[in-house]
């Protein structure tokens, strides 16, 4: 049976190889409990996602997250106004619509290149050997909370020109933040998120704001400089939120 699924909230003893399967032979446009239509067939993807005049992408960040009955545009405004004053992130890659996510993929391209980030190959080795020996040291290895995030976050510490020394706070952002369930939170879950966010973006601001002057070469600094050049119609409030995501 198929009553009852969300793919946002995983339950034990739920087989959801059986469930995609089923969905797509049987349930390929299935109504979520919140009102939420879920496409599983891959024609049907591949068209709503190129579609961007019949479909946006604009408040697809909160959809897993909406309690039964709740307008999707209205809680889109309401987020729209801390966005507005650089409190959540801002239209930006992931959450945006043509023009503005081809202008910022374009941009994101360049830096994230091969030949932009191969200077970086050598740090990364080095940080690669130093956590997997650190790691041989204890009995038990847990790849990714010893491995996989430490290595993640510090080598996105360098790209964006972020102190290495803040890396442990990040990494606490990062678990407090997946440590909120996927799919529809209650109010705990979404304070707690919340006020991960707003001290997350307080954060980037602070580091945006200290490297304004400077003329750096990290992410940070190209995309200040972007939004300086009016034909990338990026401002400082969105390259701030595209820090957000990448970051955690």
């Amino acid at each position: 049976s198929i009553e009852g699924f969300n793919p946002l909230s995983p339950s034990k003893g739920i087989a959801y190889g059986a469930h995609f399967g089923l969905l797509q032979k049987q349930y390929p446009v299935h109504c979520l409990d919140n009102g939420i239509f879920y496409i599983s067939r891959y024609e049907d993807i591949q068209s709503v996602s190129k579609n961007t005049a019949g479909y946006s992408s604009r408040f697809v960040a909160i959809l897993g997250s909406l309690a039964e009955k709740a307008e999707v545009e209205k809680i889109g405004r309401r987020l729209q106004l801390l966005a507005n004053i650089g409190l959540a992130p801002d239209n930006v890659l992931g959450m945006s619509d043509p023009p503005t996510h081809t202008q910022q993929r374009e941009l994101l391209e360049l830096f994230f290149s091969h030949g932009a980030l191969e200077p970086l190959e050598g740090m990364a080795q080095t940080l690669a050997s130093e956590l997997v020996q650190n790691a041989l040291q204890r009995e038990r290895i847990d790849f990714v909370s010893q491995i996989g995030w430490p290595f993640t976050v510090r080598l996105l510490c360098r790209v964006f020109g972020l102190p290495g020394k803040d890396y442990p706070l990040l990494w606490q952002w990062c678990k407090q933040l997946f440590k909120t369930p996927l799919g529809r939170k209650n109010v705990s879950h979404l304070a707690l998120q919340y006020s991960v966010i707003l001290r997350v973006m307080r954060y980037i601001w602070a580091r945006y704001d200290e490297k304004s002057n400077e003329r750096s070469r990290d992410l940070i600094g190209i995309l200040q400089r972007a939004c300086r050049i009016p034909s990338t119609g990026m401002h400082d409030v969105q390259a701030a939120g595209i820090v957000f995501p990448r970051l955690l």
